[in-house]
């Protein structure tokens, strides 16, 4: 889709100065090239009459029909069928702009809460050239009931968006993710409320583990050291080399304790954001391109009659300087002459 604008009123306003006065100082002074380029902006700017008109409208429908049926002719071409067999369809975003908003919701901080062990903290040794790679799993670094409180915020966040929000694919492949949602004006309301009650539920879930938190350790480290000595048991059984089993259990377990989310990174850490996105139709951005273009042209236009306002003054100046230097020495001509003839 592209829209096609012409600021008529904005170009309105600009007049053309006369410009054979500047393009002839500038000629002069600045040197034909330079001049040659200031002529250029000069005669850029377009020629207003005394009388205002109203710009007919006909020219621009000309061109969008114009370009309507090229593209037509080019999808006939690519499809191998008939022009007319092509239909229009009429594509506007300024709906989307003016009746919602696009809105992400972002979670961060979540993803501490669960970690990726390695096989040999289990126990395990697998086969170096093995022909099929095995993850190892993945744990969670606090108990499950605190655990599943504090992620059951962030779910709720995500419930109300997709419940609330319409998925465009066309915006998703423009803008490479499909993170943002539309909503409508008249469903935030009950958005906004499922929001605010899903941060209240990772306030409520994060003063929990706050004030439970040296409990919540002294369980995880008795959870590390019966995983570290199961681990233990599971190598003797299953390698023949002698490995010291006490520095191993000890070293898991403090591995594992260095991943435990501390006290600021759950106050601080686990946050829910709505992130919303405003749309920049291709009509503002052609409207900023004329606009930029007017702006650079009236500059062009201020800084030529400045240069000229400056050599008309410099001339002048210059002028009254050589009469001045005539004028004094026609005066001392006829104070010599007079001289002469009393002698």
């Amino acid at each position: 889709m592209e829209i096609y604008q012409e600021n008529a009123t904005a170009q309105s306003e600009l007049k053309r100065p006369s410009d054979n006065f500047a393009s002839s100082i500038l000629q002069s002074v600045l040197g034909g090239e330079h001049a040659a380029a200031e002529g250029r902006i000069l005669s850029g700017v377009p020629r207003i009459s005394d009388k205002s008109e109203i710009p007919e409208t006909s020219i621009d429908t000309k061109k969008m029909l114009a370009r309507l049926e090229n593209r037509k002719e080019k999808a006939s071409v690519a499809l191998g069928i008939a022009a007319n067999e092509v239909e229009t369809l009429p594509f506007d975003l300024s709906a989307l702009e003016s009746e919602g908003i696009f809105l992400n919701i972002d979670c961060r901080g979540f993803g501490a809460l669960v970690r990726q062990l390695e096989w040999k903290t289990l126990g395990v040794k697998l086969p170096e050239h093995a022909a099929v790679r095995v993850s190892p799993p993945r744990a969670g670094l606090l108990p499950d009931i605190f655990r599943n409180k504090l992620m059951r915020g962030q779910a709720q966040a995500h419930n109300a968006l997709n419940k609330y929000g319409f998925r465009f694919t066309l915006c998703e492949t423009v803008w490479g993710t499909s993170e943002y949602k539309w909503i409508p004006w008249n469903a935030f309301e009950p958005f906004e409320q499922e929001y605010k009650r899903a941060c209240e539920t990772l306030s409520t879930a994060k003063a929990e583990v706050l004030e439970k938190y040296d409990e919540i350790v002294a369980t995880l480290i008795d959870s590390f050291r019966e995983l570290a000595n199961d681990s233990a048991n599971r190598f003797q059984a299953t390698m023949s080399e002698p490995f010291e089993r006490l520095e191993f259990i000890e070293t898991v377990v403090a591995n594992a304790i260095g991943m435990i989310p501390t006290r600021e990174m759950i106050r601080d850490g686990l946050i829910i954001t709505m992130k919303p996105k405003v749309i920049v139709l291709g009509s503002e951005i052609v409207a900023e391109r004329n606009l930029s273009r007017e702006l650079g042209l009236k500059a062009a236009k201020v800084d030529a009659e400045y240069k000229a306002v400056q050599l008309e003054i410099d001339t002048n100046r210059r002028i009254e300087q050589i009469r001045l230097i005539v004028s004094k020495r026609n005066c001392g001509a006829r104070s010599k002459s007079k001289n002469g003839s009393g002698h």
